[in-house]
């Protein structure tokens, strides 16, 4: 019986071996960097759009997923928090704030990614009036195969920028659904 307990072990040890290794070797032929981007039509206007995105602390009451938002010392005059997602935080800095159309916040260099979010706004079709566009650009560098590889293979790059978008809708008032571009 003993030794059909650590057969089973060392086969079930063997599996999971493999199956990390090919992963890695899988996500060693994932480029370290990408660029994702979608877009979403609001109900609001430019000006409401970017007043949301900008107010990072208002985020957790909004934002799917964001959990706690810590407001920190600005390095080098640009506002800088750090963002909670369940366990996982990250510090984001604002490097670009043209209201009301163009914010673009940087994720900190750490050991495992990085990378900003350039959101863009725009008048729809029809002018002033008629609502807005806001459009999401994540630029990412995932520095470790493993995780590379599962981002390419089962959440894929517009997994987060998706889910901003579609709280943003939710909170304005969308138009439509987020689309690729």
């Amino acid at each position: 019986m003993l030794w059909t307990v650590l057969t089973v072990v060392a086969a079930l040890v063997g599996v999971i071996a493999l199956l990390t290794l090919a992963a890695w070797a899988y996500g060693r032929g994932v480029p370290v960097e990408h660029q994702a981007s979608g877009e979403i039509d609001v109900n609001a206007s430019m000006q409401e759009a970017f007043d949301l995105i900008a107010d990072v602390q208002s985020h957790p009451q909004w934002a799917k997923g964001v959990t706690k938002v810590e407001m920190l010392p600005e390095k080098h005059g640009l506002q800088t928090c750090r963002m909670h997602m369940g366990r996982n935080a990250f510090v984001l800095v604002r490097t670009r704030c043209e209201p009301p159309r163009v914010l673009e916040r940087c994720i900190e260099e750490d050991a495992h990614f990085s990378g900003t979010w350039l959101y863009a706004i725009r008048e729809r079709a029809g002018g002033a009036g008629s609502g807005c566009t806001v459009k999401l650009t994540e630029t990412g560098r995932v520095k470790h195969a493993i995780p590379r590889a599962m981002m390419k293979l089962f959440f894929g790059y517009h997994m987060y920028l998706n889910m901003n978008l579609e709280s943003i809708g939710k909170k304005l008032g969308s138009v439509g659904t987020v689309r690729k571009v």
